[in-house]
């Protein structure tokens, strides 16, 4: 790493517009993703009742190419975004980077659409079986132009973490596909030409919005730094976008070997391998949602992940994503087992009966998603690593294994082989990915392996399934088989930070009356300020602590208070419920108390210290330790004292001890909480849930005088026979 490099990485430059936090935006995620998928799922079982089988069959084999072409055609280079934006953002040099990629991905979108248009039989055949289509080619070469402007949008708005737009931009399309889409099959006509179009349409719209906003993104960037030469800027993005370029290749065609294997190797009839494709939609409906969320995270967090890995946080990455991959797992199973107890309604109303085959196949097609899902968001570390072919041999490796499987299985069961060969398929992607991960550094842990398995479950049926998963969140919860207790703490305190602290989530719950949040309950009482020594005489500063048995952070604490400057600070000692070896120690140095607190649910020590505060006249509280008693108790009380500084310092990164939720309730009264070192500083602003900006920092240090080396003792050196 360069000088410059390392400059970067010790002291990253922060954006000018608004970002959101990993937790936040996956909440925003999320919560947006709920009503577009719903939107989704009603567009889609509408699209089932309205079409005929083998005109969804159309939809769904043209949605596959869109799919595919979109990345094909940009050279993998909007996969780039995620892990060179802030490359060069931090170099001020992203307006140079914005133009390049922008003139580029015009030049390749266009290019695209004319060769699907001039080779349109080709393309025909190749899609749909038949030259008869050329029709529908040339509209999806219109719509992947379309297609192409909206993804390259989102995929700069995700790098430059900016979630709302992103979430704002789907939402939009979604909706807008949703409305354009039925209003044509309802006053044009009932074919997926009137699919296509309202596909073409809507991310059409999205992308104007996106176009928008990015125009208000470019006034805000700095003026650009001298730009690095074309040859070397594209020496440096073209072997991670090429094989990017060749990921997303294989894993479309990935995705579309089972449907292109009915139309071209089931030995059907055209029409007949069009209706079987269209029953295979009928069951991938529901799964589909689960890539969708899959991409839409893997897409957000490869920004964050990036940010921490250029800042030298290997082990933050590793940390987060076996986290997230063991969340994500969970939800997804739990999810498909949610589709298993609607499937009978879905198919049986909601569908009118029509697609018997595509209910037959669920199960599988839930597992095989699930596990597609995975593999998306575990190859973000291969990306943060830039090892992209590992990534390639990986999906290259299930390809192989998909059609291998679908020429063995497909004669012989049909449907059914088809979705089992796509879900072996998609498991052996995730293992590899796994295993190419492994390589470079990521180590799923046991956990992650695990839950690798709980997919399986779903061919158990509905009632298996629920045993099984009810099982895993079991164990999940009580025991450290799956999840570590400082994973389930940094869960929680995601989950607190993300429900807590996104604005528009924030605003809505207060208003339905719902948000249960300790911190609304307390007054904001105004405390008198803290005058200087001059002013008033030495500062009396209470330390309150459980007790001071003999251990790290008590000797701290014994070192501490002895050597503060007693002209301008006055130490006291408060052990809430007895002194300790080193307690007693201070005791005759210094002002000390203890027995305030006789249990664990003794109230009566909120008065007591609290007059003992107000007695003292006490003008800074430092509650010393991670959590528990003396945190909650100590600034509770100097709080009800009017204490004029109020302060936690903690010695703990989650183990053996961790900031209670009753606890950070009172972070509104607290104005400061010291950190030992910068790591701990972090590790308390993201997983204990203490605000960034109150977060201080006052390291650990030795007293060198006490290991300083003795002189030698003569005599003792001539008792052992040692030259003097």
């Amino acid at each position: 790493m360069s000088a410059a490099d390392a400059t970067v990485a010790d002291e990253p430059k922060q954006p000018p517009w608004r970002i959101d936090s990993l937790a936040g935006s996956v909440v925003i995620l999320l919560s947006l993703t709920v009503a577009q998928r719903l939107i989704g799922f009603l567009r889609g079982v509408l699209f089932c009742r309205w079409l005929d089988v083998e005109q969804l069959g159309q939809w769904d084999l043209t949605f596959g190419f869109l799919m595919m072409a979109a990345p094909v055609a940009l050279l993998g280079l909007p996969g780039s975004f995620g892990r060179y934006v802030e490359y060069f953002r931090q170099r001020d040099q992203l307006k140079m980077f914005l133009r390049r990629m922008g003139a580029s991905s015009a030049l390749l979108a266009l290019g695209a659409m004319s060769i699907a248009v001039f080779a349109q039989r080709w393309f025909s055949q190749l899609i749909f079986g038949g030259d008869e289509f050329g029709g529908l080619v040339v509209l999806s070469a219109l719509t992947l132009g379309a297609w192409i402007a909206h993804n390259v949008l989102c995929a700069l708005f995700n790098a430059l973490r900016m979630t709302r737009i992103v979430s704002a931009m789907q939402f939009f399309n979604s909706l807008a596909f949703a409305l354009v889409g039925l209003t044509l099959l309802l006053s044009w006509r009932a074919t997926a030409a009137s699919v296509i179009a309202a596909f073409g349409a809507a991310s059409l719209l999205s992308a104007a919005y996106g176009a928008v906003r990015l125009r208000g993104v470019w006034r805000n960037l700095p003026d650009e730094a001298a730009g690095e030469p074309q040859s070397q800027f594209w020496r440096k993005l073209a072997p991670f976008a090429v094989w990017i370029w060749i990921t997303n290749w294989l894993a479309n065609l990935f995705g579309l070997t089972d449907r292109y294997m009915l139309v071209h190797h089931s030995g059907l009839p055209e029409i007949e391998a069009l209706a079987l494709v269209g029953q295979y939609h009928s069951a991938r409906i529901m799964p589909l949602l689960f890539l969708g969320v899959a991409e839409m995270l893997a897409a957000l967090i490869t920004p964050h992940l990036s940010h921490d890995w250029e800042a030298g946080r290997r082990e933050t990455v590793v940390r987060r994503l076996n986290l997230l991959l063991k969340g994500f797992t969970f939800a997804t199973a739990a999810s498909a087992l949610a589709v298993l107890f609607i499937s009978p309604w879905l198919f049986g109303v909601a569908l009118e009966g029509r697609y018997a085959g595509g209910l037959a196949v669920l199960p599988w097609t839930l597992a095989s998603c699930t596990w597609g899902a995975l593999a998306i968001v575990a190859a973000n570390y291969l990306w943060c690593a830039e090892k992209p072919r590992l990534a390639t041999v990986a999906m290259f490796v299930a390809l192989v294994i998909n059609i291998a499987l679908n020429l063995w299985l497909l004669p012989r069961y049909g449907l059914l082989g088809a979705a089992l060969a796509t879900a072996s398929a998609n498991a052996c992607l995730l293992l590899a990915t796994y295993a190419a991960a492994a390589l470079v550094g990521l180590r799923p842990d046991r956990g992650v392996w695990l839950l690798t398995l709980l997919p399986l479950a779903l061919g158990l049926g509905t009632l298996g399934a629920f045993a099984v998963i009810a099982l895993v969140a079991l164990l999940a919860a009580v025991t450290p088989l799956l999840l570590s207790r400082e994973e389930k703490q940094q869960a929680l305190a995601m989950a607190y930070r993300g429900l807590f602290h996104v604005p528009f989530l924030d605003r809505l719950v207060s208003k339905l009356g719902c948000y249960m949040n300790l911190q609304k309950l307390i007054p904001r009482k105004r405390r008198p300020p803290l005058q200087l020594p001059a002013d008033r005489g030495p500062l009396r500063i209470m330390f309150v602590i459980t007790c001071m048995p003999v251990g790290g952070a008590e000797t701290l604490l014994v070192n501490l208070i002895r050597r503060l400057d007693r002209s301008h600070y006055l130490p006291e000692l408060c052990c809430l419920k007895y002194f300790g070896p080193l307690g007693e120690t201070l005791a005759q140095e210094i002002p000390a108390f203890a027995g305030l607190l006789s249990g664990k649910y003794d109230l009566r020590v909120l008065p007591r210290l609290t007059r003992l505060l107000r007695e003292r006249r006490i003008d800074a509280v430092i509650t010393v330790g991670t959590g528990g008693d003396k945190m909650f108790w100590g600034r509770l009380a100097a709080w009800r004292a009017g204490v004029p500084v109020i302060a936690s310092a903690l010695h703990s990164t989650g183990l053996p001890d961790h900031v209670e939720w009753l606890n950070r309730q009172l972070e509104p009264l607290t104005d400061a909480f010291i950190a030992v070192a910068g790591p701990h500083a972090e590790y308390l602003a993201e997983c204990e849930g203490c605000p960034a900006a109150k977060v201080q920092i006052i390291p650990n240090g030795v007293d060198v005088e006490r290991f300083r080396p003795l002189e030698p003792d003569a005599a003792l050196r001539a008792e052992l026979g040692l030259p003097a």
